[in-house]
């Protein structure tokens, strides 16, 4: 009986060391494919043009970075965002969407793509500078309501609720 049970207990211990691992890979997900790098300097003055209010405040805090495309973004949004976020006021909301998911990016390789936590007039989201066959290109990226929906900043002025007031690019 003895034996028995600890053949269970191995078979168990084997199973939840299964399930990390799995659930680890589903976390950390592989490094991105890298498209080229700029400089904190490059990236502000883009920033800067694609949002030229004035009064937005951008952090930049690498010296350079590095940028993938939209397709390898959104390919990892799939793994690291569950399929529905819990809403609960002050303390499961859009900031604290976009805080886990700058965590969930802030890993390997990722952490060194220019992408970071965002704060707007009523709404906290994420965003991210990418590489499109050359061109910069600047996307807001909903933690929260439609979870990993990746939009253009004039679909964000659209919308309403995404004018960036500061940007804080890790």
């Amino acid at each position: 009986m003895h034996s028995k049970s600890s053949s269970e207990l191995n078979r168990k211990v084997r199973e939840l060391i299964a399930l990390k691992e799995s659930l680890y890979k589903q976390l950390h997900p592989s490094s991105p494919k890298i498209v080229r790098e700029i400089t904190a300097w490059d990236l502000h003055l883009f920033l800067k043009d694609v949002i030229p209010d004035k009064d937005v405040k951008i952090w930049l805090v690498d010296a350079k970075y590095k940028l993938t495309t939209e397709e390898e973004l959104d390919k990892v949004l799939r793994i690291v965002l569950p399929e529905a976020w819990r809403y609960l006021t002050d303390f499961a909301d859009c900031d604290d969407a976009a805080f886990r998911l700058t965590g969930l990016l802030s890993i390997g390789e990722w952490a060194s793509l220019a992408m970071g936590f965002t704060i707007g007039n009523t709404h906290a989201f994420f965003s991210a500078v990418l590489d499109d066959n050359g061109k910069l290109i600047f996307r807001i990226i909903e933690p929260q309501i439609k979870y990993g929906d990746i939009f253009d900043y004039e679909e964000a002025k659209r919308r309403g609720i995404y004018i960036p007031l500061l940007f804080i690019i890790y």
